[in-house]
């Protein structure tokens, strides 16, 4: 033990255990542990409805009889068909990954100050695009119109003044909520498999030798 462990030790009134550190090291965060969890069932879900959609199932944003308002929807602009297509294949993406995230989990920590290979930096690459697409590319601004008049529409329902017909979440607009939502977890999952491929601390993203004793407290 050196002497400066000893005096950590000596400080927090217990003896120092070598594993302490790593273990502490390798700690997943909650916010960690929810966006993997929340990628993993947005992508094991959308793949089978992807599928789905594929086959002929109802539903399918991508349609135009189920998303009547035409020129806005990426989606829909791809036809049913290219559509369902294009959410399977970014589901099964996102299954793939949330295979190495959940191999990474359970496996070693690559040592710190070892600069990461393009195989080790290629799954947080990937995640980082697939969140962008979600949160970004996917959604058009009927989203941010139901997330802003969906308050003032509750305010008319309490005081009998909302029209009547009005809808802002018909299952396009939910669908493209969903979207975002998955694109932020995968956002996320991607800053868990950078610091994964670097070696650095989940929590706070340092690198082994800069600030262990902050790490640690």
């Amino acid at each position: 033990m050196s002497p400066q462990e000893q005096t950590l030790s000596s400080r927090s009134g217990r003896r120092s255990d070598p594993g302490d550190r790593g273990t502490a090291h390798r700690s997943v965060p909650r916010w960690a542990r929810l966006a993997t969890l929340a990628a993993g069932t947005w992508s094991v879900t959308y793949l089978a409805l992807g599928i789905g959609w594929l086959l002929g199932a109802g539903g399918n944003p991508a349609d135009p009889t189920v998303d009547d308002v035409s020129g806005l929807s990426l989606l829909v602009l791809a036809g049913p068909g290219g559509g369902a297509a294009l959410l399977t294949v970014l589901a099964g993406l996102g299954v793939l990954l949330s295979g190495v995230l959940l191999r990474g989990a359970s496996g070693a920590r690559r040592p710190a100050g070892e600069p990461p290979s393009l195989r080790h930096r290629l799954p947080a690459v990937s995640a980082a695009a697939l969140g962008l697409v979600l949160a970004v590319v996917l959604p058009d601004y009927r989203l941010l119109a139901a997330m802003a008049y969906t308050p003032i529409l509750l305010v008319l329902t309490l005081v009998g003044a909302a029209p009547d017909e009005v809808t802002l979440w018909p299952w396009p607009v939910i669908d493209m909520g969903i979207l975002t939502l998955a694109g932020f977890a995968w956002l996320a999952s991607a800053v868990v498999l950078h610091r994964r491929s670097t070696g650095a601390c989940l929590r706070c993203g340092r690198v082994d030798g800069h600030g262990d004793g902050e790490r640690n407290r």
